[in-house]
């Protein structure tokens, strides 16, 4: 799907947990957990990063106030949001 991400016209919040261990799948593709979230920032114009320190795949479950935090902050700044 990374082909079709510039096409994402509203606005987007991409959180990832710094300890993910499924995304980059070391079987699959190998690097590190940042460079796919700053590949996908990069990618989708406007959208915003959080990375989540200390949480991993679960970031809603690791660390529900830091996660909770950071979508109460976006949704406040982009109310028109689905």
């Amino acid at each position: 799907v990374y082909d079709r991400l510039g096409d994402v016209v509203v606005p987007t919040l991409i959180v990832f947990g710094t300890n993910d261990a499924l995304i980059p799948n070391p079987i699959f593709n190998g690097g590190r957990t940042v460079d796919v979230a700053r590949r996908g920032h990069d990618a989708i114009p406007g959208s915003e990063l959080v990375m989540i320190p200390g949480a991993g795949h679960t970031v809603h479950h690791d660390a529900p106030e830091a996660f909770n935090a950071a979508l109460l902050d976006f949704l406040s700044r982009h109310p028109e949001s689905p």
